[in-house]
């Protein structure tokens, strides 16, 4: 049997595993289809492979992850065909964008960056939570319950992603790929299909909507540059490194995918 199919094996086995513990903490919290906390829940399959990509020494694939899923999330925002969302959103994401690459221009983000990173993301999604109705917990009384629920969810979201992490450098190693495009271009599909899978598929209740709405799509790239990158240099130690091609030509993208969202936005019809 060839080495890659083997490799490949493990990587599916870990987006299954990241897939079950997204889709039991969707199912825990059954949060509205519009709150923008559904940002942060879409992400974890997203963050758990970073941090283990990161924790493991492969930097450049997490940053790979990284890019892949603020780009996916950019050109689902701009091409759902629903009513727009606030100017707010898109000149948040252009600064945020901006924002990490002056920042990261000394060669990376230290820890107290990532922290004032994380504390922007809390702040925006806090602003956004008071924009938005009906978005409270359904049956909060079982409180104890879903707490182990979500518990159970992480421990199989930490576990798939290590083994998906494991999967894909092990698949690099034998195809002699370069991380970072494996990050991109295979990775981050990943991970974003296992943050909204679940949602999609989830039955919902009488009345509701799995439809992802474009307001959220912004909320999860802008939470995937503020949160994702804030907490990946906050919990590594000597913070999250920024090479030279990355600050050259990776982050530019970023920049650029996010102006042209807020270019789009900005053109379209005030809903």
């Amino acid at each position: 049997m060839p080495e890659w199919i083997l490799s490949l094996a493990v990587l599916i086995a870990g987006l299954i595993g990241l897939m079950l513990g997204t889709g039991l903490v969707y199912g825990t919290l059954a949060l509205s289809a519009r709150t923008p906390w559904l940002a942060w829940i879409a992400l974890l399959p997203a963050l758990a492979v970073t941090l283990q990509a990161v924790s493991s020494g492969a930097n450049v694939l997490g940053m790979g992850v990284i890019i892949g899923v603020h780009v996916l999330g950019i050109l689902s925002a701009i091409s759902t065909r629903a009513p727009v969302p606030s100017r707010s959103r898109a000149w948040s994401l252009i600064a945020a964008a901006m924002g990490i690459w002056g920042l990261a221009l000394d060669g990376g983000l230290a820890r107290a960056e990532g922290a004032l990173l994380v504390l922007l993301c809390l702040l925006y999604l806090t602003w956004t939570v008071r924009q938005t109705t009906k978005m409270s917990i359904e049956r909060a009384g079982y409180i104890w319950a879903r707490i182990a629920c979500v518990c159970v969810g992480l421990i199989l979201l930490t576990m798939g992603a290590r083994v998906l992490a494991m999967g894909a450098l092990d698949l690099a190693l034998v195809l002699d790929l370069d991380r970072w495009m494996l990050g991109l271009a295979l990775v981050a599909p990943a991970c974003v299909l296992a943050g909204w899978m679940p949602r999609l598929i989830a039955r919902q209740p009488a009345g509701g909507s799995s439809r992802i709405e474009p307001c959220v799509w912004f909320d999860f790239s802008l939470v995937n540059l503020l949160g994702l990158v804030g907490l990946t240099a906050l919990t590594t130690p000597g913070g999250f490194p920024f090479t030279r091609e990355t600050l050259l030509v990776s982050w530019p993208l970023v920049i650029l995918t996010s102006i042209l969202a807020g270019v789009s936005l900005m053109r379209a019809e005030p809903a």
